[in-house]
């Protein structure tokens, strides 16, 4: 009996501690484009959460062909990060509330030029037929 009673209290706290961590937590979520508008594919993106002590806690996601991407978060300031190949990176300080949904939509500058270095032959791409689909005008 007494096995039980200890059973059905931690299932109780368990589900308890797991319903109410889903009520901290907010969404952001957004679309990576390139400063002429075209939706940036598999753009990595990184927060990291600022802590006043401690470790810094790190999430990296990457958005879908379509420059979209959408991830719960817990309340609290973080450093966003954007990249992409051939673009110039993005980066933020956001405030996260402990609910509802945060809104950012990174635009990353540049394009071809940045691609177009000189290190020899073939080893980056220095013309538009050369440039990886995702950084392709539409």
């Amino acid at each position: 009996m007494r096995k039980w009673f200890w059973w059905g209290a931690f299932l109780i706290l368990t589900a308890g501690g797991l319903l109410g961590s889903e009520g901290g937590r907010a969404v952001l979520s957004g679309k990576v484009i390139t400063s002429a508008g075209y939706p940036v594919t598999d753009a990595l993106i990184i927060l990291r959460l600022k802590s006043v002590s401690g470790p810094q806690s790190a999430t990296f996601i990457t958005a879908s062909e379509s420059g979209e991407f959408s991830i719960q978060l817990a309340s609290g300031v973080y450093d966003v990060f954007v990249s992409a190949t051939c673009l110039a990176p993005f980066a933020q300080r956001l405030s996260v509330p402990e609910s509802g949904r945060v809104a950012l939509n990174p635009v990353l500058q540049g394009g071809i030029e940045i691609c177009d270095v000189e290190v020899g032959p073939g080893l980056v791409p220095t013309t538009p037929s050369q440039l990886p689909d995702k950084v392709k005008p539409k």
